[in-house]
């Protein structure tokens, strides 16, 4: 029975998002709110924005219509706590869109959107609460947060926010990657036992699908701002609820399941960091190597994202997007493997990391190639490296492994694992 509401959630989000897109463009072109061509833009023509109003009115009905269509959701928000719960989470998600609308307008300074996601993230939390622990299935052990666990949760909420509208810069991408991480974690969620969260969860997905075909054709329509952002905190909210279970925080197959957004982000703050980080000669007070700092300029916005170094890397526009989605959609899979078999989390992630090491500096950004870059070079020439103690204890260092190898070729290895007593 459950899966079956949850499947109308689904199918009602992208109905309703189908029926309201065309008339909240009509209204973005009304108010002026148009997102024009520019160097940072591949859109040739004036698109307008807010097609994030139609897609979060979608899951709002959505979400309302599961109320009385899933009777077990019903004691979750009609009771004191829940009502509040989930009241101060809408609040949070109409601030978060009363701010890209204005950014979609004119634009807002960095610093006041970061306090304004600081303030609705952690209204949030505070009636939502913080996930007591991390499970790190399959070890046998959770990490208890204590004190940190309030932090930690604001700053995972603010990361995937901002995480979401990075991936922004291509018509569907941030559409499509975050209504199939939406998908695997509404499925999560039903497993782990929710029943809120995966509504949310199915009906943002749902709604997300529905705005697609818009933002695909002509005339097409923007998530803009309050679309990106207003759907990166509704999935951060969600998450932090609905990937609970006995009071832990399944970290692994969230992470997997949006390691899309998330490996933007990280590269995106990466790159940006490195980049004002260079190596410069210096004849004072003698020739050297020395680390210059610049300002980062994290909130500086560029044309460097992935989805834009797919097209520079000779990708057409259709077959990035393509590539993006069956990306998010591999890793969503292997998040719903590591959620039911937890002891491949740690082979997939290891992976998963060692694959974003190898191709990110090759392929994608030259910031990363520190060493092509030169960063080994100041530190090569510091004066602990060239002391005499670090290098006579790097020569003792190397003779002890030395005669340890050779009683190994000699005597064998067990010999040496005994003491020499074989």
């Amino acid at each position: 029975m459950l899966i079956t509401s949850y499947l109308a959630v689904f199918v009602g989000g992208v109905l309703l998002a189908l029926v309201l897109t065309p008339a909240v463009r009509r209204l973005a072109v009304r108010l002026g709110a148009i997102d024009q061509p520019g160097e940072r833009k591949i859109h040739a023509q004036p698109v307008p924005r807010l097609g994030g109003v139609a897609v979060l009115i979608a899951v709002s009905f959505a979400v309302a219509g599961a109320f009385w269509l899933i009777p077990e959701m019903r004691p979750a928000i009609t009771s004191t706590l829940g009502a509040a719960r989930w009241g101060v989470l809408a609040s949070a998600v109409l601030l978060i869109c009363a701010m890209g609308a204005i950014d979609d307008f004119g634009g807002l300074p960095a610093r006041l959107k970061f306090l304004i996601e600081i303030t609705a993230a952690a209204a949030v939390v505070l009636v939502a609460g913080a996930p007591e622990a991390i499970d790190f299935s399959p070890f046998s052990f959770s990490l208890r947060l204590g004190y940190v666990a309030p932090l930690l949760a604001i700053f995972f909420i603010i990361a995937l926010t901002n995480a979401v509208n990075m991936t922004d810069g291509v018509d569907g991408v941030a559409g499509g990657i975050s209504a199939i991480a939406a998908l695997t974690l509404g499925t999560m969620s039903v497993a782990a036992g929710h029943v809120v969260a995966p509504v949310v969860l199915f009906a943002l997905a749902g709604a997300l699908v529905g705005f697609l075909p818009h933002n695909f054709r002509t005339p097409k329509v923007f998530l803009g701002d309050t679309g990106s952002l207003g759907v990166g905190f509704v999935l951060g909210a969600a998450v932090l609820i609905g990937l609970q279970r006995d009071g832990a925080w399944l970290i692994v197959p969230a992470v997997l399941a949006l390691a899309v957004p998330l490996t933007e982000l990280g590269l995106t703050v990466l790159r940006r960091t490195l980049r004002a980080l260079t190596v410069e000669r210096t004849t004072l007070p003698r020739e050297r190597f020395v680390f210059q700092a610049g300002w980062p300029g994290l909130f500086v916005p560029d044309r460097r994202h992935i989805p834009h170094r797919l097209l520079e890397l000779g990708l057409s526009k259709r077959w990035a997007i393509a590539a993006l989605y069956a990306i998010g959609a591999t890793l969503g899979g292997l998040g719903l493997a590591a959620f039911y078999e937890p002891e491949l989390g740690p082979f997939i992630g290891l992976t998963i990391v060692a694959v974003v090491i190898y191709f990110a500096p090759r392929w994608l950004y030259h910031e990363l190639r520190l060493i092509e870059r030169g960063a080994l070079l100041p530190i090569l020439e510091s004066r602990l490296l060239r002391s005499r103690a670090l290098q006579a204890t790097y020569d003792g260092a190397v003779v002890f492994v030395s005669c340890l190898a050779t009683e190994a070729i000699v005597m064998g290895p067990a010999a040496v694992l005994s003491g020499g007593s074989a």
